[in-house]
């Protein structure tokens, strides 16, 4: 199911129509990141392999596909790493976003 314009702001960020949608609601943003499928219901982002259990559809191995992560989502005792090199760090008081 995907959202509209006329759909509720939690529905929105639930279920978003596209990537603007996507990136648009809530802060800090959805970080987008391009993945490959490399099994039915696993992925590979940048250089780590994530496995999708609650998948509906089973991928085709080698398919390209866009990744969105959003940072409340992560958890850093069970987070798969990314490399990134921070070109900004935004202070906000008791957070700090790290750009890159």
């Amino acid at each position: 199911m995907s959202a509209s314009a006329s759909d509720t702001p939690i529905e929105l960020y639930e279920n978003p129509d596209n990537d603007f949608v996507a990136g648009f609601i809530d802060s800090p943003r959805m970080n987008f990141l391009t993945a490959k499928a490399v099994g039915p219901k696993t992925v590979e982002v940048a250089v780590q392999r994530v496995e999708l259990p609650n998948l509906e559809t089973a991928l085709q191995t080698g398919q390209s596909l866009q990744f969105g992560i959003r940072p409340e989502h992560l958890d850093a005792a069970t987070a798969v790493h990314f490399p990134m090199v921070a070109d900004v760090a935004e202070e906000l008081g008791a957070t700090t976003f790290a750009h890159g």
